[in-house]
């Protein structure tokens, strides 16, 4: 099973409201992930996207690419977001994207060095939604990773 094909059943069977939003993962890769949803779930009564749909896509964004990320490092990790922040710059008015980079970095960090010590780490992350070439939406988050260290001290 693919990296892409695991986030997408744990994302569809760990948080039952992405399947009424229709939240698909549609690429997945050391440096980033885009989720995808369609207006006509997510609509809201001025015929744009809901705002909380956004955030939801944008936070669920980064927390898959950390997600997918441990995974293909061979982590097991609780992942959590701890702090955030959205810039509504401009109106989506169709399906919408929502593409996670780890917000200091090209790619994925070396989470094992980064769990190492006592087994946690912090770590930042942007999302954004594009509208016609233009960002529309901007998400930046602080996530916490405790790793699962079955059997040993923690």
């Amino acid at each position: 099973m693919s990296i892409r094909e695991y986030l997408s059943s744990k994302i569809q069977s760990s948080i039952k409201i992405t399947d009424a939003m229709g939240i698909t993962v549609t690429d997945f890769s050391n440096s980033s992930l885009t989720l995808s949803a369609p207006i006509e779930k997510n609509i809201n009564d001025k015929s744009t996207a809901f705002a909380g749909s956004i955030y939801s896509l944008l936070v669920l964004a980064s927390w898959a690419l950390i997600e997918g990320s441990l995974k293909k490092q061979g982590i097991d990790a609780d992942v959590m977001v701890t702090e955030s922040s959205v810039e509504f710059k401009k109106a989506v008015n169709s399906d919408f994207t929502a593409k996670a980079t780890f917000e200091n970095s090209g790619t994925s960090p070396d989470f094992s060095s980064l769990l190492s010590g006592n087994g946690k780490t912090g770590i930042k992350m942007v999302s954004e939604i594009q509208q016609k070439d233009e960002t529309a939406v901007i998400f930046r988050g602080s996530f916490f990773i405790k790793e699962n260290r079955q059997g040993r001290d923690q």
